[in-house]
């Protein structure tokens, strides 16, 4: 089912991961790396400056958003995207977006030398979640600004990522009440009021 966003993905879970890198492109979409799936943006394509290949997207004031993607979710399952962006400001963001639900990426730290950096966004969506797929993109939300985005990668983390991610955060929480008792236990007891 084709969209001005992009195909509707049924076979995500049993992919876990598509990419497009800017590189492939028919007709009025630009295509996975596999050829198999349509991103929007294609008329944003520019060869001024590239992450890997020859392409990227520029988004600019004019046209803000690129890479859209309709992903059919899992509910259970824990979804990771993540762009190279190249901005002079540091503004450009992958989104995740649908009905009470948004998420936006953050910087992963991993630099180039010629400007690039990755974004990234991790979420799941929660349980009353009312829609059976959401909007993935690239937004340039800078202003007047231009910004450039390269190797877009959506990635469906297995089941036990999550688990795992629960159980971080489980011992996360418990890690820091162990430091906290023994910090306050470390106190001289005149001090500690």
């Amino acid at each position: 089912v084709m969209n001005r966003i992009g195909t509707i993905d049924t076979t995500m879970d049993s992919l876990r991961v598509i990419k497009c890198d800017a590189e492939n492109f028919a007709d009025g979409s630009l295509l996975s790396t596999d050829g198999k799936y349509d991103f929007q943006g294609k008329d944003f394509l520019s060869d001024k400056f590239s992450h890997s290949g020859k392409y990227s997207l520029q988004l600019d004031p004019t046209n803000q958003y690129g890479f859209g993607f309709h992903l059919l979710l899992n509910k259970g399952r824990h979804y990771e995207i993540s762009a190279w962006r190249k901005s002079d400001c540091g503004k450009g963001v992958i989104a995740a977006n649908g009905p009470n639900f948004y998420a936006s990426s953050v910087p992963t730290g991993e630099k180039t030398n010629d400007g690039w950096e990755k974004v990234s966004v991790k979420f799941q969506l929660p349980q009353n979640y009312s829609e059976s797929s959401i909007q993935v993109f690239a937004w340039n939300e800078s202003g007047n600004q231009t910004t450039y985005f390269d190797d877009f990668i959506m990635r469906a983390m297995p089941m036990w990522w999550g688990i795992m991610i629960r159980l971080w955060e489980t011992m996360e929480s418990s890690l820091s009440c162990v430091l906290v008792f023994c910090v306050l236990q470390s106190v001289p007891s005149g001090i500690r009021h």
